[in-house]
This record gives structure tokens, sequence and C-alpha cells, in this order.
């Protein structure tokens, strides 16, 4: 059985974390490198925003950055989703 993705409203976005490296001078390797990971585990978070990233991960970041989840990821309005679909649905 094949579950259809539909997008979500939200999506979750490392704007933050990357501007968190680029005021820190930090490159991803150099963060992959600090938080103990492949270099690969960070390139996915600056990919798709469907793309699963752990806990785990985000709070070894954190943890090792010295700084809180807030800072490094952000809730912000998904472009693909499809408002109009949704409205015509509500009349």
């Amino acid at each position: 059985m094949r579950i259809e993705h539909k997008p979500c409203s939200k999506m979750l976005t490392y704007k933050g974390l990357w501007k968190l490296l680029i005021d820190r001078s930090m490159t991803k390797r150099e963060l992959a490198d600090l938080v103990g990971v492949k270099y690969p585990h960070i390139q996915k978070l600056g990919r798709e925003p469907d793309n699963a990233v752990s806990t785990e991960l985000l709070v070894r970041i954190c943890t090792t950055l010295g700084v809180d989840i807030a800072d490094i990821v952000a809730l912000e309005p998904n472009p693909e989703y499809d408002y109009h679909t949704l409205l015509e649905n509500d009349e």
C-alpha cells in the first residue's frame, strides 16, 4: 500500500544554523567533524524540507554549538502548500 504524500502548510528550515555557521566562520564539514557525524548528515539539512532528520542529530548540533534548538531550526510557511485548494474545499 502506498501512501500519498501531501505537503504540509509549514516546513522546517535551518536558516538559523547556516547563519550561525557563517557568524562563526565554520563550514558544514567542520560542523560534521565537531558533531561526530558524516558530512552527508549535515548536507541533508540543506536539502528539501521533507528529508527526515533525527532529533538526536539536532540535539548533538545544539550541544556542540552551545545553542538552543530555536537558534538553528524555524517553522516557516511551505511555498509548495496549495492554500487555494484548501480554501476551495472550505466553501
